[in-house]
C-alpha cells in the first residue's frame, strides 16, 4: 500500500530552512517565475500587455513598454499582497507554513513562527484563503467522487446546575434530541474527486457551506460539481437517497473501525 503523501519525501521538499537560505533576489526571482514563468516577458496588470518591459533595478520594479500606458508595476502588482510593507521573504515563510499545515493554522500561531504580529497574520490568512476560494477549480468533477458533510453548531445545550459531586448533571439525564438546534448551525458539504487506485489520494476538492444535509441541497451541488454518470460514494445519510437516478452510488457505514461496502440505494440486500 502506498504512503500517505505527507509522509513522503516530495511533501518537504520545500521547508522554511530552505526560505531562509534565500537571498532577497533569489525569492523576487521565485515569485516573479510563478507568476510569468521563466520566458523574461511580463504582463503589465494595468492594461495587459505581454511583454520584456523595462526593468527598474533601483525599485525592483518594471515599467510598461506600452507608450499609452507607461505603469510601473512590481510582482505583486495586481495580486492580493499589492502595495505590501511586507518583505517577499516573510510572506513566502508565512505561505510555506500555511500549505504545510495541512489542519489549518490560526493567526496568532503563524505570527509567533515567522516572527509578525497577530494582525499581520490574520490579513495574511484572509488574503491566502481569499486567493484560494477565487482561484479554484470549481468544473464538475467525474470519475470517483466522495460527497460529505460535516455539522457545526449543534443543539442548544441545556445550562449546567450546581449539583453535588456525587450527583450526574441534569442534563445528561436529557437525551439530546429533547434540545432545539442551535440558530448558527451550518453544514459543510465536502465534494471530492479521489484516485480510484488509491495512490494519489485526494485529486480536486470543492467545500460548500449550505443549511441543511437534506436532498434538496445535496441535489443541487451534485448538480453543480459532479458529472452526470459519475461514480459517487457517500454515507447512509438519507439525502443521497436520490443519486442513483443519475449517478452511479454506493453508500458506506462505519463499522467497528472499519469501512464496509454497502449496495447502491435502491438495491435489494437479498
Amino acid at each position: 500500500m502506498a504512503a500517505h503523501f505527507l509522509l513522503t519525501p516530495e511533501s518537504r521538499n520545500f521547508t522554511l530552512i530552505d526560505v531562509e537560505r534565500m537571498s532577497a533576489a533569489k525569492v523576487h526571482a521565485f515569485f516573479v517565475q510563478n507568476r510569468w514563468g521563466d520566458d523574461g516577458t511580463q504582463a503589465c496588470p494595468d492594461c495587459g500587455t505581454i511583454d520584456k518591459h523595462y526593468w527598474v533595478k533601483t525599485r525592483m520594479q518594471w515599467r510598461c513598454r506600452e507608450t499609452a500606458c507607461g505603469r510601473a508595476f512590481s510582482v505583486t502588482s495586481g495580486t492580493k499582497f499589492a502595495d505590501r510593507k511586507m518583505p517577499l521573504k516573510m510572506i513566502l515563510k508565512g505561505i510555506v507554513v500555511f500549505a504545510t499545515n495541512v489542519k489549518g493554522i490560526s493567526a496568532c500561531s503563524l505570527g509567533r513562527q515567522i516572527g509578525i504580529t497577530y494582525q499581520a497574520a490574520f490579513v495574511m490568512l484572509h488574503k491566502l484563503r481569499e486567493s484560494i476560494m477565487e482561484l479554484a477549480d470549481k468544473s464538475p468533477m467525474d470519475g470517483l467522487v466522495h460527497i460529505d458533510g460535516a455539522h457545526v453548531s449543534g443543539r442548544v445545550r441545556k445550562p449546567r446546575k450546581k449539583v453535588k459531586a456525587t450527583k450526574t448533571q441534569a442534563r445528561d439525564k436529557v437525551p439530546s434530541t429533547a434540545y432545539a438546534f442551535h440558530p448558527n448551525r451550518r453544514i459543510v458539504m465536502v465534494v471530492r474527486q479521489v484516485d480510484p487506485t488509491g495512490k494519489t489520494g485526494a485529486i480536486r476538492t470543492i467545500v460548500e457551506v449550505v443549511p441543511a444535509e437534506s436532498t434538496e441541497f445535496a441535489q443541487e451541488l451534485a448538480k453543480r460539481y459532479v458529472k452526470r454518470g459519475a461514480h459517487i460514494m457517500t454515507d447512509e445519510h438519507p439525502a443521497y437517497s436520490m443519486f442513483m437516478a443519475k449517478y452511479q452510488h454506493e453508500t458506506v457505514t462505519a463499522w467497528y473501525g472499519d469501512l464496509v461496502l454497502l449496495p447502491p440505494s435502491g438495491t435489494s440486500t437479498r
